[in-house]
């Protein structure tokens, strides 16, 4: 999971909501239109870099799912704003409950609002088994159970917030894995230099405003590799 720098909502939107109220119409979700619903879907992908909100797989018009961070069915006032609407991906829509993730899986849950927090990436961490883990110490996500007790309540919700989303559904765990291995293989021998080049990379849109899938995932252990391997260097 990343930080969202969210844009102003699309125009055609705000038309919309202003149309409906001066008619004395109260603007609902269920009544926007084909342009407008348009319209919302290739803004949320471009400000996300065309990845998923929770789980950095690429997604396109065709992969995409409408997320209202607070739940309609909870939060009718909020289900037009802008800054509540996000891109999920629907991968594991159809799988068995075990195996959903994101959005699908977290249903009208409420978790802690991170992708709007700047310092999102600081509070996830990942190992090379493709778990995403909470900030600390311990090394495989059990571990965080076993240790419950030792945890802050940042931690514990951080862990609290990868349970509601399945963050660790095996289908998504193995995806990881795979990216992690195909990472550290590629920049065997790499300088300083050119690892630094690499983080930046990730951190960057294309020249077609995409994001690298797991850019988050690449960012911490890249990071993380460079702090370890050249920690002695002045």
């Amino acid at each position: 999971m990343i930080y969202i720098d969210k844009s102003q909502e699309p125009s055609s939107l705000r038309a919309f909501i202003e149309k409906e109220q001066q008619a004395n119409i109260h603007p609902s979700y269920g009544n926007l239109d084909k342009e407008v619903i348009d319209d919302l879907n290739e803004s949320l992908l471009k400000e996300q870099g065309y990845l998923c909100c929770y789980c950095m797989e690429e997604i396109s018009l065709n992969s995409l799912r409408r997320e209202h961070f607070l739940p309609q069915s909870r939060f009718k006032s909020e289900e037009l704003n802008y800054s509540n609407l996000f891109a999920a991906c629907n991968f594991s829509d159809g799988l068995s409950p075990d195996q959903q993730h994101c959005d699908i899986k977290k249903g009208n849950l409420l978790i802690p609002k991170y992708l709007l927090d700047k310092k999102c990436s600081d509070y996830f961490r990942y190992n090379r088994s493709g778990e995403i883990l909470p900030y600390g110490s311990f090394k495989r996500y059990k571990d965080y159970y076993e240790n419950f007790n030792k945890l802050n309540a940042e931690q514990k919700a951080i862990l609290s917030t990868i349970e509601i989303l399945n963050l660790n559904a095996e289908r998504l765990k193995t995806k990881r894995q795979n990216f992690i291995l195909t990472l550290i293989q590629s920049i065997n021998g790499f300088e300083k230099e050119k690892i630094e080049q690499k983080i930046e990379d990730y951190k960057t849109k294309d020249s077609l405003g995409k994001l690298k899938r797991f850019c988050g995932v690449a960012v911490y252990l890249l990071e993380d590799y460079l702090k370890r391997k050249f920690s002695n260097e002045n």
